[in-house]
């Protein structure tokens, strides 16, 4: 259903383990009994909020965050997994194009949008459902260097070229969508970025899922491709370089690192410590 035929609606949440209020896009005239009911029994295809008064969370069920906001911080990067996929800055500490596939709260165009003011950024989600929430999230509104448009992955990486930086998290109610399960899918990220871009995916799901992903990715990157797990979190995140042997120059952003560590009080200099490790165990392996 459009989201513009939809309304906000707010339903005290029932369960002890996940207090607040959930507030949901129901059509005009249903009741709270009605919508709790349809989240509770559905198909898990519709995203809410739940409110706890000091954190916002994107779910598409009540087992599964797909995005989080603390009240107190709403440009703060909550969960692990983002702020290890912010370590691009590493190897690029001033991206001119940056495009998003997957805006769920809007964590990281909210970061990117205020650390990096000279940097385009596009976010791009499939769901109008989910963009609906952008207000709830606190999210910009569009403007000359940001934007959000509805459109599938692949289409747009398909029309894209020379991006910067691609962050792929476009992870739905049952995973990644099947037309970015594949390798054609990748094929047309690499051929969407800058010489020396670089494409950073959040890895989730099964093992075996992360494990055919991480496969596609090496494929079609030839081989420059890192990926590691995310501390304190089930997720990996994987780091795809277009440009040849970038995997080899590895060490020489450890500075960089540091001095990221410090200025955004994230842990650079351990994810590049933990990239270095995956890269020492890849090359013992190919000898």
């Amino acid at each position: 259903m459009d989201p513009q035929q939809l309304r906000f609606i707010d339903i005290p949440s029932p369960f002890a383990f996940r207090p607040g209020v959930i507030r949901a896009l129901a059509p005009v005239g249903a009741t709270r009994d009605e919508i709790l009911s349809e989240l509770l029994d559905g198909d898990g295809d519709k995203p809410f909020v739940l409110d706890t008064g000091t954190h916002r969370a994107l779910h598409f069920d009540l087992i599964y965050m797909q995005s989080a906001m603390r009240m107190s911080d709403p440009n703060a990067l909550e969960l692990p997994y983002t702020r290890y996929m912010m370590a691009f800055l590493m190897f690029n500490r001033a991206p001119r194009h940056i495009a998003m596939l997957g805006l769920g709260g809007g964590s990281l165009a909210k970061y990117c949008y205020r650390h990096l003011p000279d940097a385009a950024i596009t976010a791009v989600e499939a769901n109008p459902q989910v963009i609906a929430f952008r207000e709830q999230f606190l999210l910009p509104g569009d403007d000359s260097r940001f934007r959000v448009i509805c459109a599938d992955g692949l289409d747009y990486v398909k029309a894209a070229e020379h991006i910067d930086v691609l962050l792929i998290d476009a992870y739905n109610d049952v995973g990644l969508p099947p037309t970015l399960f594949a390798a054609a899918f990748f094929e047309q990220v690499r051929r969407s970025l800058a010489p020396d871009g670089i494409a950073v995916m959040n890895l989730a799901g099964s093992r075996r899922e992360r494990g055919e992903c991480l496969k596609m990715l090496k494929q079609v990157f030839a081989e420059q491709v890192i990926a590691i797990p995310v501390q304190d979190d089930g997720n990996h995140v994987a780091f795809a370089f277009n440009a040849e042997n970038a995997l080899a120059g590895l060490a020489h952003h450890a500075n960089h690192a540091a001095e990221l560590t410090d200025s955004l009080d994230l842990p650079f200099a351990l994810i590049l410590k933990r990239m270095l490790a995956s890269a020492r165990r890849l090359k013992d392996r190919q000898q």
